[in-house]
């Protein structure tokens, strides 16, 4: 049975914040997703590297060290032209994602 990633490590005072960051990681990895259905056979990948670079200051703001991790793969395969391994990755983005919003219901409802 697959172990469940840690919460996020949110720095104090950021708390409130919890929910837009987390609507925020969901709209943005939906966008992912857009951008690896566009991906070019041979080219630059400009776009990808720059929206997860954007992504992952989010998840380091947030203390969000797994989705932080996963970013730094998507924006160094992106910088580096390697296409491959990125429709993995971003599905790891997505599930990830996800899991914030249960995370961040459950903190919301005080289970945390």
């Amino acid at each position: 049975m697959p172990t469940k990633p840690p919460p996020p490590e949110i720095p104090e005072g950021l708390e409130h914040l919890l929910a837009l960051f987390v609507a925020e990681m969901v709209k943005d990895a939906v966008r992912l997703v857009e951008l690896v259905g566009t991906l070019p056979d041979d080219g630059p990948l400009e776009d990808m590297a720059e929206h997860a670079h954007a992504m992952r200051g989010k998840a380091g703001l947030f203390g969000e060290h797994c989705l932080y991790a996963l970013l730094t793969r998507v924006e160094r395969s992106a910088l580096a032209g390697d296409a491959a391994p990125l429709p993995d990755l971003v599905t790891r983005v997505v599930e990830r994602s996800g899991q914030l919003e249960v995370y961040g219901r459950d903190m919301a409802a005080g289970q945390v």
